[in-house]
C-alpha cells in the first residue's frame, strides 16, 4: 500500500518531501491549507511522516481501523518539481 515514507523531524515536511523528490525522480503538487506557511513546512515534528502511496482508497480503509490522523496534501507528478499551491 505504501510506495514511500519520510518522517519530517529533520528540517520538517519540506525538507522531506524534497528529499523524496530527489531520491525518486519524481515531483508533487502540494495543497496546504494553513495559516502558518514556514511553520507547516519546516517544524520538526517526531512521530510524523510523509507517506506516497498509488492506493488511495486501500490506504484511507487501512488507517480508519487505526487512530491515526491522515491528511492528504498533494499527489505525485513525473516533472522533477515541487509545486505549491
Amino acid at each position: 500500500i505504501i510506495s514511500s515514507c519520510h518522517d519530517i523531524s529533520d528540517g520538517g515536511m519540506l525538507t522531506a518531501i524534497a528529499e523524496m523528490a530527489i531520491n525518486s525522480g519524481f515531483g508533487c503538487n502540494l495543497r496546504l491549507e494553513t495559516n502558518d506557511l514556514a511553520y507547516t513546512c519546516f517544524a520538526e515534528i517526531q512521530s510524523s511522516y510523509i507517506i506516497c502511496t498509488g492506493k488511495e482508497e486501500e490506504f484511507k480503509e487501512f488507517v480508519s481501523q487505526s487512530d491515526v490522523y491522515v491528511q492528504k496534501i498533494g499527489f505525485t507528478t513525473s516533472k522533477n518539481e515541487i509545486v505549491l499551491d
